[in-house]
């Protein structure tokens, strides 16, 4: 029976292993299941069929959790299912990732980091209180050092468009112009490319005040299309009450910094606009 299970993606497997390992030094009778150790899943058998009766024989979840592994749907599947299991689930920071900066669902629950010796104190103290099972005292010292000595691992894809207002003064008397802009922001470590940018003006209205202060766009989605020459993302903002035009210029391919992409301002009549931002990973 397996009474601990540790979620992780593919290139967190040394790290889950370290973990592991430390925890059965710590707890003499705990078995621990991490599906890349080539132990807990043996060779010719359902992996998957292998993870959902671990997941429901497991009275806590331990979720390794960093920039490139909260937003992958395999890990808040695992974590949900412990969840709803009625095991106790329990987000563990690595990589140098803050605890804040766990996003929902898992954000729900009181996480950890694996860079406080504190925390991780606390997270043996509550396992062994939920599992019922007597802490041996080990040094902790030693597998801390391993597990922070993992560096970083930013996403291999992870764009963001995010809007912003810079209010400009104009040389009339009529005091500041909002204008909105939008940075394309590739914080991942694949270069991509800005391949297609539009803006629809479904309806619009007369306005009096051309300077008139415009709703904050609202980001309607961001979905993943493969395609020929490689993976799209894109986004979608709309905005109501958005100046009457629009321009949008672009460099090409970047990598890890910021892309300057579009800005809309002035005009003498006010619309609902749709934004699309379509920025391309090659392949």
């Amino acid at each position: 029976m397996t009474n601990l299970f540790i979620s992780h993606i593919s290139e967190d497997k040394a790290v889950a292993a370290t973990v592991k390992l430390m925890l059965k030094e710590l707890f003499n009778d705990l078995t621990v299941f991490v599906s890349s150790d080539y132990e807990s899943i043996r060779s010719g058998k359902d992996w998957h069929g292998a993870i959902i009766d671990a997941l429901k024989s497991s009275g806590a979840v331990i979720v390794l959790c960093h920039a490139a592994s909260v937003d992958r749907p395999w890990i808040n599947y695992e974590a949900g299912i412990g969840d709803g299991t009625g095991a106790l689930v329990l987000p563990l920071t690595i990589r140098g990732f803050a605890k804040g900066d766990v996003s929902l669902p898992l954000s729900r629950k009181q996480a950890r980091d694996s860079s406080d010796t504190d925390d991780v104190k606390a997270l043996v103290r509550d396992i062994g209180e939920h599992l019922k099972t007597p802490v041996v005292n080990v040094d902790l010292q030693p597998f801390l050092e391993m597990i922070r000595a993992v560096p970083p691992l930013r996403p291999a894809s992870k764009v963001v468009a995010q809007p912003f207002i810079e209010r400009r003064r104009t040389s009339t008397d009529r005091g500041t112009n909002d204008q909105l802009r939008f940075r394309v922001i590739n914080s991942g470590d694949e270069e991509v490319d800005l391949v297609h940018f539009r803006v629809s003006f479904p309806h619009h209205i007369s306005a009096s005040d051309w300077f008139m202060p415009f709703s904050p766009p609202v980001l309607i989605s961001e979905k993943r299309e493969d395609g020929k020459g490689g993976t799209d993302i894109v986004i979608t903002y709309h905005v109501t009450d958005a100046p009457g035009w629009a321009r949008s210029f672009w460099p090409g391919s970047t990598s890890g910094k910021m892309i300057a992409i579009a800005q809309v301002g002035g005009g003498c009549w006010r619309a609902s606009a749709t934004f699309v931002f379509v920025i391309r990973i090659p392949r």
